[in-house]
């Protein structure tokens, strides 16, 4: 489990990780990632009608200094404001996992698949 924040337009998911977690190991050394996304439990009456996206994307890291890092950064910062300090530990990067497909489950027996423009188009539009 990691915290994310969207991009604008859907361009990707934001997380702030540490070289220390595996997970960041293995998106250096394969890009290709996947993302669960589900709602609270108990947001539905069975587990098989909680809302969940699973998303199929690629990981690039961002590099200290650049545009997109500092997007990125005060994107993660408005919605994760105690994170700030941990922004000064050398060992943390900011990656993006931009989206290639996804997945949405409304429930049970509702289910849409969105390429990446799709999916871009949706989250621009819910904002």
């Amino acid at each position: 489990m990691v915290p994310y924040v969207l991009l604008p337009q859907g361009r990707g998911f934001v997380i702030h990780v540490s070289r220390l977690a595996t997970h960041t190991a293995d998106m250096l050394g394969n890009p290709a990632v996947s993302v669960l996304v589900v709602a609270p439990p108990g947001s539905a009456a069975t587990p098989q009608e909680i809302p969940r996206a699973s998303v199929k994307g690629r990981a690039r890291q961002f590099l200290a200094g650049s545009l997109d890092y500092a997007e990125a950064q005060t994107a993660y910062l408005s919605r994760f404001p105690q994170s700030a300090d941990m922004f000064g530990f050398a060992d943390f990067s900011l990656f993006v996992i931009e989206v290639r497909s996804a997945r949405f489950v409304e429930g049970f027996a509702r289910a849409t698949s969105l390429t990446a423009e799709e999916f871009s188009f949706v989250m621009d539009a819910k904002n």
